[in-house]
């Protein structure tokens, strides 16, 4: 029976032509502490584009979850939520959260680069050579505009943000020192296919402030959110936008992220098809007191070693300790990181195993 008081969910995920084990990651912990928490799972997907399609890589992506045997109740494709999301983005205007202001912009050529100075860092879709702002797409200096622009206004502090692993809401909150008293642009130059109209004209929206709304679509009073740990900026991003224009609680889990050789990994992953054995392979190799972890094939050769009824017993046992912990009065947050940082420790998870059998509750 799925609790609605919980959801957990991936943050969307933008599907790949080659599936590899980091595609993984996100999806596997959302089916445990989904487990867990007897929540709503759901893996998200991004597939709003305004230059790709990416209808054939989402499917086949769902084919490497299902071949995991990772469990979820449903999906979420942005794509397919579009109308409703930007009737969200309409009324955050209408209802006086998104702002016109003449902003100055850096924008390229081609349009793909279109922002505003302060969010000049080393980004994905320009680099920085002799001082100025390269496209990496068409090749072009950025060069400054005045444009009429929509705005996301973040000039106020957050009373709360819930985050797992605790240690890097300070780099979380180096953020709210950087943009405070900031504009976050929502408008594009560019057509990115989804407008708004305003009694000053229409805009252009970032399809990826589409999308940043989508919690509100849900009305589970508490929302899990899953993503890699160099998500943060998204998360600060949604954090504010849930404080500020909704009633929604929103957690983020930012899982380290892995330093790992794909195709070893992918190799040692698929050594055996039991669904707990490539959970705990996965799980086993988060260090969740460090932002970077590196994958160690000693888990492997454990894992690989032992009966499939033992590697069973290891995962029955992580889930069942976890949820002893459910008795207690922890704060959600906290709760989260100890299931994480304990019951997943291949060493504790083996003591629990011996406990709960000699119990006969394995």
């Amino acid at each position: 029976m799925k609790s609605e008081e919980f959801l957990i969910s991936t943050l969307p995920i933008k599907p790949q032509k080659e599936i590899n084990i980091g595609m993984l990651l996100s999806p596997t912990i959302m089916d445990f502490i989904g487990n867990i928490l007897g929540a709503q799972k759901i893996i998200g997907f991004n597939i709003i584009h305004s230059y790709e399609q990416k209808d054939n890589e989402l499917y086949g992506y769902l084919d490497a979850i299902n071949e995991s045997k990772i469990e979820y109740d449903s999906i979420f494709v942005d794509k397919d939520h579009d109308v409703e999301l930007l009737e969200i983005v309409d009324k955050m205007y209408h209802d006086g959260f998104l702002k016109i202001k003449q902003k100055e912009k850096i924008r390229c050529e081609c349009g793909r680069v279109d922002m505003i100075p302060s969010s000049i860092n080393n980004g994905k879709m320009y680099r920085l050579e002799n001082g100025k702002i390269i496209c990496n797409y068409c090749n072009q200096v950025c060069n400054k505009y005045m444009e009429r622009s929509l705005v996301f206004e973040l000039k106020d502090k957050l009373n709360k943000t819930l985050l797992c692993p605790p240690y890097l809401k300070k780099e979380l909150n180096s953020f709210y020192r950087t943009f405070n008293n900031s504009d976050f642009l929502v408008s594009k130059n560019r057509n990115t296919g989804y407008v708004i109209d305003t009694l000053s004209g229409s805009f252009n929206i970032d399809v990826d402030f589409i999308w940043s709304n989508y919690f509100k679509l849900y009305d589970n009073p508490k929302q899990i959110y899953i993503a890699s740990n160099h998500q943060l900026f998204l998360m600060f991003l949604m954090s504010y936008l849930a404080e500020k224009t909704s009633n929604n609680d929103l957690l983020f889990i930012a899982n380290p992220y892995l330093n790992v050789d794909l195709k070893e990994a992918k190799r040692q992953y698929e050594l055996r098809t039991l669904k707990e054995y490539k959970q705990l392979l996965l799980l086993y190799n988060f260090r969740w007191q460090n932002k970077n972890c590196n994958w160690s094939s000693t888990n492997t050769t454990y894992l690989n070693n032992i009966s499939e009824t033992k590697v069973r017993n290891l995962y029955n046992a992580m889930i069942l300790s976890s949820k002893e912990l459910l008795e207690s009065e922890l704060p959600l947050e906290e709760l989260i990181f100890k299931i994480l940082n304990e019951k997943s420790n291949m060493q504790n998870n083996i003591k629990d195993m011996k406990r709960l059998y000699k119990k006969n509750r394995l």
